[in-house]
């Protein structure tokens, strides 16, 4: 079973059909009411679209109906659904699911603060397992109003989503899950800043359990092993940022640095797999160092650096144009 599937095994209105994992079912039944089965290439589209929506039968019904009602294609929807998530979210079927909605099914509005601050944090986090050390460690330099302090707090508001179907735990691997879904629908509540603040509370909470490389500890088998833990993590906070734009979010200078931890990682592994992904991190921390200053230039220097530096040996072992170039804006720095 799937980790979306453990999510909601207790919840009657959310319960997936069966193998939902793969998402053929929910495909059909997203082609056959948005009465799409005739246009070419509808369903793969369709399932892909299933697939992001974890295969529920009501976000299925809620966004069949706006396919239906606005007369979009599906590439339209698509489009459509990017631009305005929000919109489609809350829009609810007449007659149908008694003005139920993706949104208000999981009233959100009503949980304790610390239990939504909670819940907003493991919005930008890994949706498959997001540890608990990352969650509790650094909770003091956490900037953001009603987050956990103690344990104690913690607790609480982990029982409170955990009831509320919001999020499951592995007990014995200790980590949390939350739909993708309830992690989009719960983003884009957000406001632009208040978006920014549980972004680069996440940030501080990741930085400070991740295992930063030095001279001494490059390929230690400890360090790795946190790595591979903890990288998914990154992976989500590169999605975050290329999906609300580096202007517009604007988070704190930190990310850079994971961003280039995720970059070296992948030119540490052999035979060069994922350089691709690898090159990708860096550009993204140097397109947001370029717009992102910092109050310590030192540290701001640096980053560059490593960002140019590993942008460089990622397009020697590509056979990239940009190694050369790369290199001279490192050693212009390093001088």
């Amino acid at each position: 079973m799937c980790n979306e599937d453990r999510v909601w095994k207790n919840s009657w209105a959310m319960a997936p059909p069966p193998l939902s994992c793969l998402y053929e079912e929910a495909g059909r039944l997203l082609q056959k009411t948005s009465n799409r089965e005739s246009d070419p290439g509808s369903f793969d589209t369709c399932v892909s679209i299933a697939e992001r929506l974890g295969g529920l039968p009501l976000a299925i019904a809620q966004m069949a109906h706006q396919i239906r009602h606005k007369h979009l294609s599906l590439t339209e929807f698509v489009e459509y659904y990017d631009h305005d998530t929000r919109k489609f979210q809350e829009a609810s079927i007449p007659g149908l699911t008694k003005q139920q909605t993706v949104t208000s099914i999981w009233n959100i509005e009503s949980l304790p603060p610390p239990a939504v601050s909670l819940l907003r944090v493991l919005s930008v986090l890994d949706s498959d397992a997001t540890y608990k050390d990352v969650l509790t460690t650094s909770t003091s330099k956490v900037v953001l109003e009603h987050y956990p302090k103690t344990k104690v707090d913690y607790f609480e508001a982990r029982e409170t989503l955990i009831k509320s179907s919001l999020v499951t735990r592995n007990i014995e691997l200790g980590f949390l899950t939350i739909h993708r879904l309830v992690q989009e629908v719960v983003r884009h509540q957000l406001e632009t800043g208040e978006l920014r603040a549980v972004y680069n509370a996440a940030v501080v909470l990741v930085s400070d359990v991740w295992p930063f490389s030095d001279e001494m500890n490059p390929n230690r088998a400890d360090r790795l092993h946190k790595v591979q833990r903890h990288f998914p993590q990154v992976t989500m906070f590169k999605s975050v940022l290329e999906h609300e734009e580096v202007g517009k979010l604007k988070p704190e200078v930190a990310v850079a640095a994971l961003f280039n931890e995720a970059s070296w990682s992948y030119i540490l592994r052999s035979r060069g797999y994922g350089l691709q992904d690898g090159a990708a991190f860096v550009a993204l921390s140097l397109q947001f160092l370029g717009i992102e200053g910092s109050e310590d230039e030192n540290l701001h220097s640096k980053l560059l650096a490593d960002a140019y530096r590993f942008q460089g040996i990622t397009a020697f072992y590509m056979g990239s144009d940009l190694a050369v170039p790369s290199c001279k804006e490192w050693i212009s720095l390093l001088v």
